[in-house]
């Protein structure tokens, strides 16, 4: 190794010293340093993250009662449970009358309602909600639900909607609620859960999320409007009324008349101007053209010059 480090030059062992202290450095690190993987929370994902009751709809389709979930109401189910739990008070008095009649006719509805709020689907059915305290237990007598028969179906009353979200389903007795409100009649056919009480507009879901941020576009938008109108200096004076000087006439008849083939009549003028017989022949040429009116210029200068001697 010695004969090879002398054969070496001095950049040649510079770079070699330190290409051997890049890998001493990375075998240091790979030894005293171990890979170690740490879970880290990252909250719902995909359906979930749309649907706060995705977890209670599967639940449900698990235990033998297929559940779906709809953005608003523009059908009623043939038969089965109605759940409404995260609709909008809006909402529910728009659908209260549909809802109530599908009911009497053998619907189940499961509906959470705050007892501090009045809910205009319950009003309309003639019911007030109720709340009991929440045991944690699966005793059905302890749970906090407020049933009524309404006509040949039923309404189930619930006191709060955040029970049975994603988040919270899986604490004690939660689930349990949910499921005793579904099946204190029987087993129903299917299970329909309205999300919301209609799909939001992309800009209604856009003000309510960020509405600080759209009305300081919108001022800046203004502002930049405003600027771009003002002008900038002085207004321009009123433009000059005067005729045209008569040599600007006498140059646009000029270009007038060779745009027409009229060079002819063009170079008889200068001839005659200059003294020279007129010849009566155009040239079409503009060299040719130009060529003959300089001509023409010296020969009147020089006819100018010897008037004056």
């Amino acid at each position: 190794m010695t004969w090879l480090w002398e054969r070496l030059t001095g950049p040649q062992r510079a770079s070699l010293l330190i290409v051997v202290g890049l890998i001493t450095a990375a075998a240091g690190f790979l030894a005293l340093f171990e890979r170690v993987e740490t879970p880290q929370e990252v909250g719902l994902s995909g359906e979930a993250r749309v649907n706060d009751y995705l977890a209670a709809e599967r639940m449900l389709t698990r235990l033998g009662v297929p559940a779906d979930s709809v953005w608003g109401l523009t059908v009623l189910p043939d038969a089965g449970v109605l759940l409404l739990l995260d609709s909008d008070l809006a909402f529910r008095e728009q659908i209260a009358a549909e809802v109530l009649e599908w009911t009497a006719a053998g619907g189940g509805v499961v509906i959470a309602s705050s007892p501090l709020v009045a809910d205009p689907l319950l009003e309309s059915a003639g019911l007030a909600s109720a709340m009991a305290e929440d045991t944690g237990t699966i005793d059905l007598s302890s749970l906090p639900i407020d049933r009524h028969d309404l006509g040949e179906g039923w309404i189930a009353v619930l006191p709060e909607a955040s029970r049975y979200t994603n988040e919270r389903i899986a604490e004690p007795g939660h689930a349990d609620e949910l499921w005793a409100a579904i099946t204190a009649e029987g087993m129903p056919a299917r299970a329909t859960m309205v999300i919301r009480g209609a799909s939001p507009s992309l800009l209604s879901s856009l003000w309510q999320a960020a509405w600080p941020a759209v009305t300081s576009l919108l001022v800046l938008v203004l502002a930049a409007c405003w600027r771009a109108a003002r002008r900038l200096g002085p207004l321009l004076p009123d433009p000059d009324t005067d005729r045209r000087s008569l040599l600007e006439h006498i140059e646009a008849t000029g270009v007038f008349l060779w745009r027409q083939g009229h060079s002819a009549v063009l170079l008889d003028s200068a001839r005659a101007a200059a003294g020279v017989p007129p010849e009566g022949q155009a040239i079409t040429d503009p060299r040719r053209f130009t060529a003959e009116i300089q001509n023409l210029q010296q020969e009147w200068k020089l006819a100018d010059q010897h008037r004056d001697h």
